[in-house]
């Protein structure tokens, strides 16, 4: 057993020290172990195998050397019953000269050949022990190690601007299960070539996408908070119940995109394009739109309390039932856009070009674009879809 203790020591300092640094480096580390073990099942159960018929024999072998010795060795002295003044008690006769020696002191015998074997049989025990916890430590290891190569792998490939070799590594990805469990975390896909890629339900936090092509992905579900998506392409991309919390979207393209009930919080889309695009009931509260173009975006029921909205374009944009108090309108253009029933308390709206054409001024009544039951509503309506047809877009029907 020696060769255990001396064993165990070092290798479960190393081993200390490795599950240290892996987890720094790996949130993931014990799924990828577990992982590991499973892809390595085969050879362990083998090697457990191994380990066992060794233990058996060493626990075989020292038996039968302890039978052995019980069975077959005849001491050099002749025991005999003697009288002591005390009781009976056995001691050694040599030549009748009545030599009493206490039957406690007597010391165990064993020959050499016995001390050999079952020496032989403990260290084989130990060994058999040591042996195969340290083979399947390094076969444990060695698989771990084959995963993350093969994850950075296949990170590298989707990063590809190459579009059909990044889609494939998507694909690969998701089989293994390695696009939903965080593997691509912090991941720099800059530049990727992702169109048409299908990339529901993927975590892709603090992932950088900045100038990635993903126009028509399929980003449904996706976890993408605080990506950054910087003068990403998006096109058309399907975002419906998408999480951006925080992310950068600092001049990106979204024109006809789908977001519907995506979470915008707090996002940065400065100078981003929007036009056309679904953000029904989306979340944008505190999201910075300076300078965004939102002409034609459909933002029925959106949260946009706290928001920024200096300098945004929402020419024929529909605003209807919108939280928009504490936000910012400042110098915005909402030429031609229906605001029924939205929320405008507290707002900045100065400068702002209101949804007939005109300058905001201090004393106006902003109910009158908002409120079915102002008395100025109807007239306002008529007023607005003269907007409307002049930039192009359908009129506004009266409730």
């Amino acid at each position: 057993m020696k060769f255990i203790r001396l064993l165990v020591l070092p290798v479960g300092f190393i081993l200390i020290i490795w599950l240290a640094i892996s987890l720094g480096n790996n949130p993931l580390f014990f799924t990828d172990i577990w992982h590991s073990i499973i892809d390595v099942q085969t050879e362990l159960v083998l090697t457990t195998i191994f380990a066992l018929i060794l233990f058996w024999l060493g626990l075989e072998l020292n038996h039968r050397t302890s039978e052995q010795n019980t069975h077959t060795h005849k001491p050099r002295f002749t025991i005999t019953k003697i009288n002591t003044t005390d009781s009976d008690e056995y001691g050694f006769n040599r030549s009748g000269s009545g030599l009493y020696i206490p039957k406690r002191a007597i010391p165990a015998y064993k020959p050499i050949q016995t001390e050999f074997w079952q020496g032989i049989s403990t260290e084989l025990v130990s060994a058999a022990v040591a042996g195969s916890l340290l083979g399947m430590i390094i076969l444990i290891f060695q698989q771990y190690q084959s995963i993350q190569n093969r994850k950075s792998d296949l990170i590298l490939q989707m990063s590809s601007p190459d579009n059909a070799f990044a889609i494939e590594a998507v694909r690969q990805l998701r089989d293994e299960g390695w696009l939903f469990d965080g593997t691509l975390h912090n991941a720099n896909l800059s530049v990727a070539n992702l169109q048409g890629a299908n990339l529901k339900f993927a975590n892709l936090r603090n992932v950088n996408l900045s100038r990635a092509n993903l126009l028509d992905a399929n980003l449904e579900q996706a976890n993408l908070q605080d990506a950054n998506l910087e003068r990403a392409n998006l096109q058309d991309v399907l975002f419906q119940f998408a999480n951006l919390k925080g992310a950068i979207l600092l001049q990106a393209n979204l024109e006809v995109a789908f977001l519907r009930d995506a979470n915008l919080e707090d996002v940065i889309l400065v100078n981003s394009n929007l036009q056309n695009t679904m953000l029904e009931r989306v979340n944008l509260q505190g999201a910075n739109l300076t300078g965004a173009e939102l002409q034609g975006a459909n933002l029925t029921g959106a949260n946009l309390q706290g928001a920024n909205l200096t300098g945004a374009n929402l020419q024929g944009a529909d605003v209807r039932w919108a939280n928009i108090e504490n936000s910012s309108l400042r110098q915005a253009d909402l030429r031609g856009s229906n605001l029924r029933e939205s929320n405008l308390l507290n707002i900045n709206p100065i400068d702002l070009i209101l949804p007939y054409g005109s300058q905001w001024i201090y004393d106006i009544d902003m109910r009158k674009f908002t409120d079915l039951d102002h008395p100025e509503y109807r007239i306002t309506l008529i007023r607005i879809n003269q907007i409307r047809i002049k930039l192009g877009y359908s009129s506004i029907e009266f409730p």
